[in-house]
């Protein structure tokens, strides 16, 4: 079948903002399986309709403005409880009825979202794509009914016509049928092309004493169990930290402490990717502390990977095999750590990297997830 008008829907920011709900991750990904869909299907229309994240009124403003920036264009919606959906759902609706696709890619769904999608699949017999990155299904800081509606709304999506989840989990443990499921655990994004393609000077991150964490300053992500080996052992490296989030002041309070702790905030893309590229090493942390790491996976690992220094990740649940013993693979609790890096101080990094980005470049690539999700729908 000739699918020659495709339709994203997706909610994400171009340029990141403190006042996003969003994750810079996640505004990544999406401009990132764009891309690819537009590489894919090359003789397609493709259309962008979207909505920029933002923390609900009256933290932001009441009423977030239309927006178009390039092929994306960005719904404007009443930004309060109730009327954000409704009001973002109509412009849909009116781009849907108007265009007419073939195809809808979504990137991950709501209860309402679901019901949404599974109407204009029966009204205009369009075919429905859905990544699934991540839900809040077991985690603990969300309530009761959170829970059981997204567990409906995934429920009512197992009729779709392709998913696309980022484990394997969500197949058995949400009785999704193997034939229209593309399990993908995400690709590199702008941060790790830029790690990619970038020169790198060996010597300087061999001689390099810091390490460093970038990510959102969640427990999931290890930050607590980082910053507190930190306080306990004080180890022969700084740990230079960027990102925000719940843990921001334990950490501030942390580096107060402990002069080898350096907290710098939120940082932009370009900045981090410089600190990445002279790091003796750089974190990569996931446990199941206020969410079930079987149902997420953490992009940043691809940011790691495509770093010239040593990978510290943890043996998180679904890590990619095939990759993992090119990493310093640490214990939660970091017990190890002094074991593991004087074990490894001497393999050759330069070596240890051309394998990662050999791996990344064949298995971390969107545009082949979009080539099975392509096949499926034939």
């Amino acid at each position: 079948m000739n699918y020659n008008k495709i339709i994203f829907i997706g909610c994400f920011n171009i340029e990141f903002s403190s006042n996003d709900a969003n994750s810079p991750a996640a505004n990544q990904v999406q401009v990132e399986i764009i891309d690819s869909i537009s590489k894919v299907f090359p003789e397609s229309i493709v259309k962008v309709s979207a909505n920029k994240p933002k923390r609900t009124w009256p933290f932001s403003s009441f009423l977030q403005p239309s927006e178009r920036i390039g092929k994306y264009k960005f719904q404007g919606y009443f930004n309060i409880v109730f009327l954000r959906d409704i009001s973002i759902y109509f412009k849909h609706f009116l781009m849907i009825l108007n265009f007419k696709p073939n195809i809808i890619f979504k990137y991950n769904t709501t209860l309402f979202e679901s019901l949404f999608l599974y109407l204009v699949k029966l009204i205009f017999k369009t075919k429905i794509v859905l990544f699934i990155q991540d839900v809040s299904y077991q985690d603990k800081s969300s309530n009761f009914l959170n829970r059981y509606l997204e567990i409906l709304g995934l429920k009512i999506a197992s009729d779709f016509d392709v998913l696309v989840p980022i484990t394997k989990d969500f197949v058995s443990d949400f009785g999704f049928q193997n034939e229209k499921c593309v399990v993908f655990q995400g690709g590199l994004t702008s941060q790790a092309k830029k790690l990619m393609s970038s020169e790198i000077n060996f010597e300087a991150v061999n001689e390099s004493r810091f390490l460093v964490f970038a990510g959102a300053l969640e427990e999931y992500n290890g930050i607590k169990d980082i910053v507190d080996y930190w306080v306990k052992n004080t180890p022969d490296f700084d740990l230079h930290i960027y990102g925000k989030g719940p843990f921001e002041e334990y950490v501030k309070g942390c580096a107060a402490k402990v002069s080898t702790i350096k907290y710098f905030g939120f940082a932009d893309e370009c900045k981090i990717v410089s600190e990445q590229l002279l790091a003796y090493g750089n974190f990569c942390f996931r446990n199941s502390k206020g969410i079930n790491q079987k149902y997420f996976f953490p992009s940043k690992l691809y940011n790691v990977l495509a770093s010239p220094g040593r990978a510290l990740v943890n043996d998180f649940d679904n890590f990619p095999s095939g990759i993992k013993e090119k990493c310093y693979l640490l214990d939660e609790d970091l017990n190890n750590f002094d074991t593991v890096m004087s074990v490894n101080c001497k393999i050759d990094i330069s070596s240890n990297h051309d394998d990662r980005r050999d791996w990344l470049r064949k298995y971390a690539n969107w545009s082949f997830a979009i080539e099975e999700v392509k096949k499926l729908l034939k």
